[in-house]
Formats: C-alpha cells, structure tokens, sequence
C-alpha cells in the first residue's frame, strides 16, 4: 500500500522489511508517533497486521489531512478535483500555496490543498518558515500525479477506526 504523500524520511521503500522486523501481527496497540506519511502503518494494516492503533504527529497541519481522509474522503476527492494537474497548474501554484497559508487547516478543502501541493512543490518536501508558513518552491513536473480517488479511499479505509491526534512523542508515549 502506498501511502498518500511524498515525504522526507518516509518508509515506503522499506515498509515490507521493516514490517518483516516485527515477526507478525501486533498484538495489543499500534502507536506510531510520528505519522509522516504513514508508510508503515498503511503496509502493515493493508497485511491485517495492525487493528487497535494511535497515530500522531506533532504537526496539525499533517494531523488534520489524515483525519479529514479518515473522515470525509468524498469531499476531500471533491475537493481536490478542483486543483489542476495539467499543464499550467504552475501558474496556481503560489495563489495554492497562499490559500493554504491563509487556513483554516481542517477538513477536506485543507486536506485536498495539502495533498496538491506536497505534489506540486519541490520534491514533495514539507517546510514552514518562522511564522508557520508553508514555503516550499513549486516543483518541475509536466503534470502532476495527486492520490486518485480509488487511492484516497483505500486510505480512508485502512484509517478507520483509529485515533489520530496531534501530539508530541514524549505525550503520545
């Protein structure tokens, strides 16, 4: 199961041996936190290797495209249907950038403009400036390949059923 993101330090090339690692089924509750993208978690619960889990992440910003996906998957599909992905989404990309910047940074329509722009920026990377302020550089990509819907409720399926906070380690542990 590949996850919905591009992200830095993310596990998808290694979720099968990193899941291998743990020798089976998890017994009692997954806790993973720091969600990122979510690679392990998705591969190892795709397998029936997690039930019970907490995901979290410090960031609220990440936290709340999770739980919008988790919780309101046709409106973030709508949502995110209304972005271009064919030549000259360049030119919307700053104006994306700013709205989301602007907020709110909860439901579908943030969900859908964080998963846009981790797409259209540069390298997928995820970096705020001092004032909280996404900032990433638009990226080169002749189109760009957002989550298809298909995806994005496959996700939302391997989500239900678990709690998704924003948290720092040391709380969540």
């Amino acid at each position: 199961m590949r996850p919905l993101l591009k992200w830095a330090g993310g596990k998808s090339k290694l979720a099968g041996q990193i899941s291998g690692a743990f020798g089976g089924r998890c017994r009692g509750r997954w806790i993973e936190p720091f969600i990122g993208s979510a690679s392990v978690f998705l591969y190892r619960r795709a397998k029936g290797e997690i039930g019970d889990a907490l995901l979290a992440d410090v960031n609220p910003k990440l936290v709340a495209m999770h739980v919008a996906v988790r919780d309101e998957v046709d409106d973030v599909i709508t949502e995110l249907a209304r972005l271009p992905v064919a030549s000259g989404w360049e030119s919307v990309y700053a104006a994306v950038r700013d709205d989301f910047n602007d907020g709110p940074w909860v439901g579908p329509r943030h969900a859908a403009r964080f998963l846009w722009l981790n797409r259209a920026g540069f390298n997928g990377l995820y970096r705020e400036n001092r004032r909280g302020h996404f900032n990433v550089p638009v990226g080169r990509y002749a189109t760009l390949a957002p989550p298809t819907p298909a995806h994005l409720r496959e996700v939302s399926g391997l989500l239900q059923g678990t709690e998704i906070v924003c948290s720092g380690f040391a709380d969540v542990m």
